[in-house]
């Protein structure tokens, strides 16, 4: 009986640690786009915003300020059930940046990126889940010993 009640706790907390798609969703639309700024220097910034939705929908904004200004602006939206590979990349410099490829694109549809590498690690983390509910599954890493 002890045996019994020691695996259903452990089973009890083990799955109560997965965020739920939900909590995901709501992650994503509060905190994605805070993480994703990149300063170019001589006060040009890009700002990337995130927001995806219930049904599988990833809308995605670049904007370009000089100074504050706004002079570019290039918006996306792919479904995450088209994702074929979420990848992350860590600069030098220890920034980092993501791209989202699709069956429809062999070149990356999504690119962000983001000044620091843990934070973008983060969002990485993030669409990753959320691109799960939707059937994508992440690519074991090709490492040799």
């Amino acid at each position: 009986m002890k045996k019994l009640l020691f695996i259903f706790t452990l089973f009890i907390s083990v799955s109560s640690f997965a965020q739920t798609k939900e909590e995901t969703i709501a992650w994503i639309n509060a905190y994605a786009s805070e993480y994703l700024i990149i300063d170019e220097g001589n006060g040009v910034k890009n700002y990337y915003e995130i927001k995806v939705d219930d049904f599988g929908k990833i809308l995605t904004k670049l904007e370009r300020r000089d100074n504050g200004k706004k002079f570019y602006e290039e918006t996306k939206e792919i479904n995450a059930k088209d994702i074929t590979l979420i990848k992350e990349k860590k600069y030098q410099s220890g920034a980092g940046g993501i791209k989202v490829f699709t069956k429809e694109n062999k070149d990356s549809q999504l690119y962000f990126e983001g000044t620091s590498y843990d934070d973008v690690l983060r969002v990485y983390k993030a669409l990753v889940h959320y691109a799960s509910f939707y059937g994508y599954k992440e690519k074991a890493a090709k490492e040799t010993f």
